[in-house]
């Protein structure tokens, strides 16, 4: 699984609410949302 990480008002990274099968998914939504910046990370 892979977790979305975007950036608050704050600019601080919060995890997005659900983790995504793959990194393409977490990336597309990322861009759906238009925050940047974004990250995404490998998740256990």
């Amino acid at each position: 699984m892979w977790q979305l990480y975007i950036s608050d008002d704050n600019g601080n990274m919060k995890p997005f609410l659900k983790p995504f099968k793959t990194a393409e998914d977490a990336e597309n939504m990322a861009k759906v949302l238009e925050i940047m910046p974004y990250s995404i990370k490998k998740s256990k």
